[in-house]
């Protein structure tokens, strides 16, 4: 997490010097989270967009001339 109004580089990690902070925005937004969706937040299958049978085709090859 980085503050961009006075950082703006990204040099200086605000999450890492307030973990404090951090961990109590962690557990806010799960808990909205749960508030509005109503069941855990999970990781998706790798597969569930299919973008791994898009991205994972053999390269094309430029033909010889």
């Amino acid at each position: 997490m980085f503050d961009t109004e006075s950082d703006f580089s990204e040099a200086h990690d605000v999450a890492g010097m307030h973990p404090g902070v951090t961990r109590k925005m962690k557990d806010l937004w799960r808990h909205e989270w749960l508030r509005h969706v109503g069941r855990p937040l999970t990781q998706p299958a790798p597969n569930i967009c299919r973008l791994n049978e898009k991205y994972n085709q053999p390269m094309m090859r430029i033909p010889d001339r």
